[in-house]
This record gives structure tokens, sequence and C-alpha cells, in this order.
């Protein structure tokens, strides 16, 4: 479980990276919503 919680955390990151990259496009609504993007970004990727 720890080695995959460890690649979950890694993945995160590089979504965080996206994310961010691209928050000009997804993030004109505020901020809560721009969150509940990104979660569902995250259960989709895992």
């Amino acid at each position: 479980m720890k080695p995959r919680t460890i690649d979950v955390f890694e993945d995160m990151r590089q979504l965080l990276v996206f994310a961010m990259s691209t928050s000009q496009i997804i993030c004109e609504q505020p901020v809560v919503k721009c969150r509940r993007l990104l979660k569902n970004a995250l259960l989709l990727a895992l």
C-alpha cells in the first residue's frame, strides 16, 4: 500500500502542475468549483 501511495502523491503533484498551467482556462469559476474539478480529476486518475 505504501509504494502505491507514493505513486499517487507523485501523480497528484503532476496533476496539480498541469491544473495550474491550465488554471486560467479552468478556474474562471470560484476556487471551490475549481477544487471540485480537480478532485474529480484526481478520482478519475486513481
